[in-house]
């Protein structure tokens, strides 16, 4: 197990995201230390980051690469991906929604639909695109880890804590 920076971690998962962007799931949840857990996972690999904060653009964080796979089976859901929206689609959307004067539930809704049709792309085909819609991002009241999962979570919140007291040793962590 090697600790990286949540950097690190993100350019590899990215990296093997546009080698083969179906089957990821990103499961989020802030655990009792206050900390942000993100896990990436596909059918092949899976890693765990820990960050401070998730509403800055730099947090800071830590993470690895899991050797045991997450328990996914609960989420059922359509894989996380960038998806892009072609111009069409939004204006069709668009017009359907206005022309039926559909609820902001039932606008939701077909808004889903829409985007559940749309394969993941590449993160370089998506940029290309005007829109892409990103996600879904689950979140979760706890992460469904093993036992050498939590205890290894544990590590990453003493490892966190230590790089927050060094980075601000003025605050309490």
């Amino acid at each position: 197990m090697e600790i990286q920076s949540y950097e690190e971690i993100l350019h590899e998962v990215f990296k093997n995201y546009n080698k083969k962007p179906n089957n990821w799931k990103v499961l989020i949840s802030r655990n009792a230390s206050g900390f942000w857990d993100i896990v990436f996972s596909n059918n092949e690999e899976a890693w765990i980051i820990k960050l401070d904060t998730i509403f800055k653009a730099n947090p800071i964080g830590i993470g690895v690469k899991l050797d045991e796979e997450i328990k996914k089976d609960e989420i059922d859901d359509f894989p996380y991906g960038f998806r892009p929206i072609p111009k069409p689609l939004i204006r069709n959307l668009t017009k359907e929604i206005q022309e039926k004067n559909l609820s902001l539930e039932e606008a939701s809704k077909k808004i889903i639909n829409e985007l559940k049709s749309i394969p993941p792309k590449p993160i370089t085909i998506a940029q290309q695109s005007p829109i892409t819609a990103v996600g879904p991002h689950h979140i979760l009241q706890k992460l469904p880890l093993s036992q050498k999962q939590k205890s290894l979570n544990k590590i990453l919140d003493e490892q966190l804590r230590k790089t927050l007291r060094i980075k601000y040793p003025w605050y309490e962590f």
